[in-house]
């Protein structure tokens, strides 16, 4: 993503995807070379922002009372050399959501702690494959920030949900400001693994089924054999990510204090966002209007476009992290962001 005299625009876009089965001994050196691959000469050496998301990121929101803004920095500075732990396994931060004012007397912050074996192992890949990391954040910040891009201020809370192969990535938004960001173990997978569980085919066949077959619609007088086989499995996967989204949201209302706490809508992005009748089944579910994510919406994507790439238009969710991932540096503040690189890396981005 380019920031010139016309505003935002696309220079260049890749959806890949790993071949299935590699050792996991493997896996670092294989997306090395595919990242290498799809880069070509472009991008090399720019900055690049790294997207943290699953069971090695965790979130959660802090609430402080009023106080000096030095004394709020320096209690946050300790709750956040607590959470890295005296070997330092961990690295952590903090931004702030949210100053006192007259209706929130309290400060509102999010603390975020990311395995560091993790996170270096993914720094390793982009350095290998020619990127220069220069921030590494969680996904929901990366959504929150696409969507700031995307879309204007609006009323009531707005949700926003990626849901990948096996994590969900999810951010509130009130008034143009993140609240709540939150990652969930678990996606848009336990729809093939559900319909592994009724169906004897090897996983290759069982994401064909669910590509060709699997619908959240209501059945058709013609529908095939095939596509009544994998409903069952398809039905029960939409109902537990159903229940996992809504069992975030109670956890936000917990931890924001918020016992009132409703989404007025929801905007869905992801692999999982593309299944047919998802948006349907969900909101219908959860009883509020779903739309799906376009990233797109305020960039100029029209060099893309002119290269041949005008498909990548047609899977907009796919790409909302992505996209949000190269406009954090643009659209989030620095003091409004989470930023888990190391120490080393985290000075040459603030010298630069």
């Amino acid at each position: 993503v380019f920031r010139g005299l016309r505003g935002l625009s696309v220079r260049g876009a890749a959806r890949l995807q790993l071949p299935r089965g590699i050792p996991e001994a493997d896996r670092s050196g294989t997306m090395t070379k595919v990242l290498r691959g799809a880069l070509g000469s472009n991008g090399k050496g720019s900055g690049g922002v790294l997207g943290l998301s699953g069971r090695e990121i965790n979130l959660q929101i802090s609430q402080q009372p009023k106080m000096a803004a030095h004394e709020y920095q320096n209690m946050m500075g300790y709750e956040v050399q607590e959470k890295r732990g005296p070997d330092g396994e961990l690295y952590a931060d903090f931004c702030t959501l949210r100053e006192p004012d007259d209706y929130f007397p309290h400060y509102l912050a999010m603390v975020g702690v990311g395995k560091r074996s993790y996170i270096d192992d993914r720094l390793e890949i982009a350095s290998k494959a020619g990127i220069g990391i220069r921030e590494a954040v969680p996904n929901a910040v990366a959504l929150f920030a696409a969507y700031k891009s995307a879309y204007e201020t609006e009323g009531g809370t707005v949700m926003l949900l990626d849901i990948g192969a096996e994590n969900m990535d999810m951010a509130l938004v009130r008034g143009g400001h993140l609240i709540y960001a939150r990652n969930i173990s678990s996606g848009a997978s336990m729809f093939e693994k559900n319909i592994g569980s009724t169906a004897s085919a090897t996983p290759e066949e069982v994401e064909w089924l669910k590509i060709k077959y699997g619908s959240l619609l209501p059945p058709s007088e013609n529908a095939s054999e095939k596509e009544e086989e994998v409903r069952p499995g398809i039905r029960t996967a939409a109902g537990q990510l159903s229940g996992f989204i809504q069992s975030s949201v109670n956890n936000a209302k917990k931890q924001l204090g918020d016992s009132e706490l409703s989404i007025d809508r929801m905007y869905l992005s992801g692999g999982g966002a593309r299944l047919r009748g998802f948006l349907e089944y969900l909101q219908s579910s959860l009883k509020f209007p779903v739309e799906a994510f376009n990233p797109f919406q305020n960039l100029d994507t029209s060099v893309v476009e002119s290269r041949g790439g005008e498909e990548f238009q047609s899977l907009p969710t796919d790409m909302a992290i992505a996209v949000g991932l190269a406009l954090v540096p643009l659209q989030v503040p620095e003091s409004g962001r989470i930023s888990l690189l190391p120490d080393t890396l985290r000075q040459k981005r603030d010298f630069r």
